[in-house]
């Protein structure tokens, strides 16, 4: 396992200094694993008891100092595991998390992330590299970056910022390395937290996600504090286990970057309004998706159930003020029969919410109704066909297990496959359409981008669009221009 930190230090208790730090080896491996082993005791140890599995330790930090490279560390939520080598307990710790920083680290201080972009370069380019010869012995080489660009967020303002990093040659080097990179720095408007900015990063990084069309993830993310009119940072290491350990794949970009920069701040705000106001119908979809060894009926159901709470949830959803003539009719029929006719309780609670049921809208035209707006040139029957079938296959997968007639699962699975897939790409466009993605942008993902040819096959083997019709699309093209 490859190693990022590998040093002997010396610690103590954050909070509780004392002239004799601990000695201890700590190591963080590229799987963001944290592990100190203590060579003598860290003051205060003896408050555990003689424990041999790994156990928390409550409201406790570790603060430390590296031997080699001079850096400071802090480890927190701590675990802890005994351990006797002849008659002497020592004890080894394992971390959550770890901070290291060239300064003294201050948690209580924090104010924002650092977020370098990396792996993207096709997606956003930070500048422009011209090489040209002047002569056969004379070369020009001009580097320039772009300029900075800044979104005021609601809680705080998001910037993008373009460096050149350079090795100059020299006597013994004359190797010139240039290179064009980008950092997304977030500054939240007041002190906060570890656990705020974590769970701004989430969203932050599922919003890359759904533009790019490919599972993203900013490994180890710098935390910034403010120190005086300094700003001081420290990169922070955890478990990579709950994130992608995917690629990012050239040609699944979607949503170019030039396309949105202008309402790149205003699109991030209203996903993170809408990801936590819409819940299961926005978790359904990264969950499943994130998920590539989940079974097809399960990516299948998770899709349904996902719409399914879209559909409850958003604005179009809500009921009506005025009852449509069948909840009308099963409220009249209700009254009469609870006026003019003695049932048991129970009866009548059964009727009661039978007909109350009557007036609920079907899966299928929940599924209708979400879809549609996305539907874009595909034929309203076709798409009410698939939408019904969409229902009945989860309603199989509900209420009999899989196929009514058992013994041809392989043929129920590969009537799911097709439609399973088609609403993954569909899904998408509903949540970039729910955010304000406009509808220029959203048909050319759909019918030009560099993945359209793909989202199109799948569209007709579910039956949305027809052989004929695929026939005569080409894709991909340019993107449209941006408004305005």
């Amino acid at each position: 396992m490859k190693m990022i930190i590998d040093e002997i230090g010396f610690f103590e208790w954050d909070g509780e200094e004392s002239d004799k730090p601990a000695p201890g080896h700590l190591t963080i491996e590229d799987n963001g694993k944290i592990t100190l082993e203590m060579h003598a005791m860290l003051g205060g140890d003896a408050v555990f008891p003689d424990i041999f599995s790994w156990t928390p330790v409550e409201n406790k930090t570790i603060r430390g100092r590296l031997k080699h490279t001079g850096r400071t560390v802090l480890l927190t939520e701590l675990k802890v595991r005994a351990g006797y080598l002849d008659q002497d307990i020592f004890y080894n710790f394992i971390a959550e998390r770890c901070f290291v920083s060239d300064d003294p680290i201050d948690l209580d201080k924090l104010v924002g992330l650092s977020l370098p972009l990396k792996d993207l370069e096709e997606w956003y380019l930070a500048g422009d590299i011209k090489m040209s010869e002047l002569s056969e012995d004379i070369w020009s080489l001009t580097v320039e970056k772009k300029q900075d660009i800044l979104w005021p967020l609601t809680q705080g303002t998001l910037g993008l910022k373009n460096h050149i990093t350079r090795l100059y040659p020299n006597n013994r080097n004359q190797n010139v390395n240039m290179t064009l990179g980008a950092r997304f720095e977030y500054v939240h408007h007041e002190v906060t937290t570890a656990e705020g900015l974590l769970n701004w990063l989430k969203g932050f990084q599922e919003f890359i996600s759904l533009v790019i069309n490919a599972t993203y993830a900013f490994k180890w993310p710098e935390f910034l504090w403010a120190e005086g009119s300094e700003t001081l940072h420290a990169q922070c290491y955890f478990s990579w286990s709950s994130l992608s350990e995917d690629n990012v794949t050239v040609g699944k970009y979607a949503i170019p970057f030039e396309q949105i920069k202008d309402r790149f701040g205003g699109l991030l705000g209203t996903w993170l309004l809408k990801r936590a106001a819409l819940g299961p119908g926005i978790h359904l979809y990264l969950g499943t998706v994130r998920n590539r060894h989940l079974y097809i009926e399960h990516q299948f159901v998770n899709m349904i159930w996902g719409l399914e709470a879209l559909s409850r949830r958003n604005e179009l959803s809500f009921p009506l003020e005025v009852p449509d003539k069948q909840a009308a009719k099963g409220l009249r029929i209700l009254a009469e029969i609870e006026n003019n006719v003695k049932f048991k309780s129970d009866d009548k609670r059964w009727l009661k919410n039978l007909l109350t049921r009557a007036a609920e809208r079907s899966l299928e035209e929940r599924l209708y109704e979400v879809i549609s707006p996305v539907a874009i040139d595909i034929d309203p029957a076709r798409l009410r066909d698939f939408c019904k079938e969409c229902a009945r296959l989860r309603n199989d997968l509900s209420h009999y297990g899989g196929e009514r007639s058992p013994g041809d699962y392989d043929a129920f699975i590969q009537d799911i496959h097709p439609r399973m897939k088609a609403l993954r790409q569909l899904y998408r466009l509903i949540i970039l359409n729910i955010i304000g993605v406009e509808d220029p942008l959203l048909r050319w993902s759909m019918y030009d981008s560099r993945q359209s040819l793909e989202f199109l096959h799948w569209l007709t083997v579910a039956g949305l669009i027809s052989k004929e019709t695929y026939k005569t699309l080409s894709g991909p093209k340019s993107p449209p221009p941006t408004e305005g």
